[in-house]
């Protein structure tokens, strides 16, 4: 799964032509642009790379596999990018996401009152 669209989080690693990477319908229309944005690092998908393109998208919920195996994928909106997901390992009791604040959010962070410099 791609959890979002920035420069270097899809991975290097090589995948045969029989893995389905699973991605939000927005993360999949990033990647698949002809003129890259800064974010989107949709280079890699172009011309005969486009056959690495996600074909498996959702828009809100979707779930794959069953019982223990069961992964639940979620999207509430935009995070740091507009495809942002967060991935529910069910029988691990885990979730796991990347890159779900915004930059206002990120400017919001206070240190305690008395974690002031001494310097």
């Amino acid at each position: 799964m791609v959890v979002h669209t920035c420069p270097g989080s899809e991975g290097d690693t090589e995948c045969p032509d029989t893995v389905d990477f699973v991605v939000h319908e927005n993360t999949r229309a990033h990647l698949a642009r002809t003129s890259c944005e800064r974010v989107t690092n949709c280079e890699g998908f172009q011309g005969e790379n486009a056959r690495y393109l996600p074909q498996t998208t959702f828009a809100d919920t979707l779930t794959l596999g069953a019982g223990p195996d069961r992964i639940d994928l979620y999207y509430f909106g935009r995070g740091h990018t507009d495809g942002d997901i967060f991935v529910v390992f069910r029988a691990a009791r885990t979730v796991t996401a990347a890159s779900t604040t915004t930059s206002s959010t990120r400017r919001r962070r206070h240190r305690p009152r008395d974690a002031r410099s001494t310097a």
